[in-house]
């Protein structure tokens, strides 16, 4: 879980490394997808993985800003009204540490930010684990299949 104290450099080093895997994994599956397809289908196929990435980053920022900014409102109940109840406190955070009034309410206020990201991650986690399920479900079928199923239809 991620804390106000936690190590910059461990989070950044986890972030790259998330990074680096995701893309190999893009990489992986593009040419899993070129090797399963008909030659003369071979720009569709690779075109629409790239069409369902993109919708999917898109979606995915939308979803998970949308559970981030959800959380981050109700864990800031408390606080005072002076703090939006969203991620634009990070953009005066500065200014209220300097406000001996405010100042006090910091730690809560980075305590609470940590729990809206670990919520969203954890969120998108299982809907990770959801998909990798439905995906066990999915038939696979090798180039000869697709290719015999095709000249079943012609």
């Amino acid at each position: 879980y991620i804390t106000p104290e936690f190590n910059a450099v461990e989070f950044a080093a986890g972030e790259f490394l998330f990074g680096a895997g995701g893309g190999c994994l893009i990489a992986s599956l593009m040419t899993a997808v070129q090797n399963s397809g008909r030659v003369n289908a071979m720009g569709m196929s690779t075109s629409a993985v790239n069409l369902l990435r993109a919708i999917g980053c898109t979606m995915g920022t939308a979803i998970f800003s949308t559970l981030l900014s959800n959380k981050l409102a109700s864990l800031m109940e408390g606080l005072p009204d002076v703090f939006p109840r969203n991620t634009g406190f990070l953009d005066h955070i500065m200014e209220y540490a300097m406000d001996p009034l405010l100042a006090p309410y910091i730690p809560q206020l980075m305590q609470d930010f940590c729990d809206a990201v670990d919520f969203s991650f954890l969120c998108g986690a299982a809907i990770v684990c959801i998909l990798v399920v439905l995906g066990i479900f999915f038939k696979i079928q090798t180039p000869e299949e697709i290719e015999a199923s095709i000249n079943k239809e012609e």
